[in-house]
């Protein structure tokens, strides 16, 4: 495809040879490239530099997550643990007339945040005795908590689906998802919502303008097209890859490497992974490469702008992954970068962890009701910042 010429029939003689993995369309020294042509060297110039992005933010978040993993949750871990010595240390105050009516109420807030800060660092509260705590403090179980949480976000979330006229099935979409069965459900609600919307993403049945049914018309005939020639070129390039054609071991290896990477890409429909495929291989074997008439490429060109879509899609919703759960308060939320302020992080969480520390010698001394008063005091005046202001929740 390096090499393709601009016309059926035409054999121009090429100003510089392209790389022999080159997808971009040479330029002859007597004709210029056609509109289609530019097109798809365009595309696929951003095919490329966006995959390259992918790879690059890809890195970052497992850099941060490498990060967050080896350096960040211990010192979270090491938190949690004095968490819970807060918590068994306040909660007999609860039950007593030592406390003001507006104290008990913050000291009850106070001792539900360091709860829900321990369920984020480990998950749930595996100890009988704060298991117990929440239900006094909470009103309900930690199950129950959990599952209204939920609920009500699973309401909401289906609330904005309406709103968009799309009906998508929520029913089991629990907390109890492995994060393998979340990615899996996020994807089968993106093509639910795909369908719904239809290939105009109208999602509704108001009648189609004449405009849009030439516009449905088209993209059938394109996408009959498409399949076409997404089939013929795998078609060709099995033939070509098929490694029980091959005596030769070492090259055996290599066809049976590059046939996977053919139905990979077949299957995901990636025109640019079979153009690549085709690009390497006939360079090595020495054939013609098909003629890329304008007409193939109107459809080509159609398939690499979906999968400039899709790509930029990908880069967006990247952080999102379920394997970056533990990240993603360090992910900007508009621009879905990492932002890592690794030595600020590891100061903030070793500060938090003394004053956990400070907090609970304060606890275990003798003028321990006063002590608490003091801070529950300073909390409900918010005259100074106390040990509990920034628990990490």
């Amino acid at each position: 495809m390096a090499t393709q010429s601009n016309s059926v029939g035409a054999t121009p003689t090429w100003k510089k040879p392209a790389p022999a993995n080159s997808l971009i369309i040479g330029k002859p020294t007597k004709a210029k490239l056609t509109k289609a042509q530019r097109a798809f060297n365009r595309l696929v110039t951003t095919i490329e530099s966006l995959r390259r992005e992918i790879e690059t933010r890809t890195a970052h978040l497992n850099g941060a997550l490498t990060f967050y993993a080896t350096e960040l949750h211990p010192l979270e871990k090491q938190i949690a643990e004095r968490q819970k010595e807060v918590i068994r240390l306040m909660f007999p105050f609860l039950s007593g007339r030592q406390l003001g009516r507006g104290q008990l109420k913050t000291l009850r807030e106070v001792i539900a945040l360091q709860l829900h800060a321990v369920i984020k660092v480990e998950g749930d509260l595996t100890e009988d005795d704060l298991k117990k705590i929440f239900q006094v403090v909470e009103g309900v179980s930690v199950e129950t908590s959990k599952q209204q949480e939920m609920e009500a976000a699973r309401e909401a979330f289906e609330e904005e689906l309406e709103d968009l006229g799309v009906e998508v099935e929520l029913s089991d979409f629990g907390p109890d998802m492995t994060p393998e069965q979340l990615a899996a459900k996020l994807a089968e609600m993106e093509q639910q919502i795909r369908e719904s919307q239809g290939p105009g993403g109208r999602g509704d049945d108001r009648p189609k303008t004449k405009r849009q049914r030439e516009q449905e018309i088209k993209e059938q005939a394109l996408e009959a097209m498409r399949t076409k020639d997404l089939s013929s070129l795998y078609k060709q390039l099995a033939k070509l890859l098929h490694p029980d054609l091959e005596q030769d071991p070492t090259r055996r290896l290599e066809k049976e490497a590059a046939m996977k990477e053919l139905t990979i890409a077949y299957r995901n429909q990636d025109l640019h992974g079979l153009l690549k495929l085709e690009i390497e291989w006939i360079t090595r074997e020495q054939t013609n490469a098909a003629q890329l008439t304008d007409q193939k490429l109107s459809v080509y060109n159609q398939v690499l702008q979906e999968q400039v879509a899709e790509l930029k899609s990908a880069i967006y919703t990247l952080p999102l992954h379920p394997r970056y759960h533990p990240i993603r308060n360090l992910v900007d939320a508009i621009f879905r970068t990492v932002l890592l302020d690794r030595v600020g992080e590891v100061q903030n969480l070793k500060r938090n962890l003394r004053e956990m520390k400070e907090t609970i010698r304060i606890l275990q001394g003798p003028n321990v009701l006063l002590e608490i008063k003091g801070l529950l005091g300073a909390r409900m005046a918010r005259r100074r910042p106390g040990p509990f202001d920034d628990v990490p929740f």
